[in-house]
């Protein structure tokens, strides 16, 4: 019987959800994650039985030879609440890797790749009954608990434009999904564009 694979790299376009599943996983017993982006393994330093790491961004190294005993899980979210979650947070879509190109380029991925990674949506990891979560938790060799949902030692009020001191707290907040109407800040015109790319008709129409 083949040996399960342990080693995870979580990966897609920035602010869909890629922290969270980080996070969900880590909140497991047999399972750690590095709080810093990474797309190698070579910094940790404890015997956890599981690693994860995670990369808010696609690489063409994750289809290569160097990632093949790893769990590869490729992680999209509907781009009206991660591309307004960025705009939230920087002010704009201008950032290398964070523009609704750059939501294409990663989407095409997505859809072209459902063989190569475990290919998962952010709004899946909310379905009724985390029935989603579950499925890949079991998948992983994680045993699924409810309760990694919930959230420990966070404060309220902390800003989003305080971009550090928000991204640490957050990772010690309930998780809920935040994918609300009042979520979205495009502009109407940028949600026409969004909604017109070919990707986002492939996935989301």
């Amino acid at each position: 019987m083949a040996q399960r694979m342990k080693d995870i790299l979580v990966f897609g376009f920035p602010h869909s959800g890629t922290t969270i599943l980080k996070e969900l996983i880590n909140r497991c017993d047999n399972a750690e994650s590095l709080k810093t982006e990474a797309t190698n393994f070579n910094s940790f330093k404890s015997d956890a039985e599981i690693k994860c790491i995670k990369y808010p961004f696609f690489d063409d190294t994750f289809l290569s030879e160097k990632f093949n005993e790893v769990n590869k899980i490729f992680i999209i979210r509907n781009p009206l609440y991660s591309l307004s979650s960025i705009q939230r947070r920087v002010g704009n879509l201008d950032m290398p890797m964070h523009s609704i190109k750059d939501w294409q380029f990663v989407a095409r991925q997505w859809l072209d790749n459902q063989d190569k990674f475990i290919c998962i949506s952010y709004e899946g990891l909310f379905h009724s009954n985390n029935f989603f979560t579950k499925c890949l938790f079991l998948k992983l060799g994680l045993k699924f608990d409810p309760q990694i949902f919930q959230g420990y030692n966070f404060k309220y009020g902390v800003k989003e434009s305080d971009h550090v001191a928000f991204r640490n707290n957050q990772i010690l907040m309930p998780f809920n999904n935040m994918n609300t109407p009042d979520k979205i800040t495009l502009s109407e015109e940028q949600q026409h564009e969004v909604m017109n790319t070919p990707e986002f008709k492939k996935i989301y129409v």
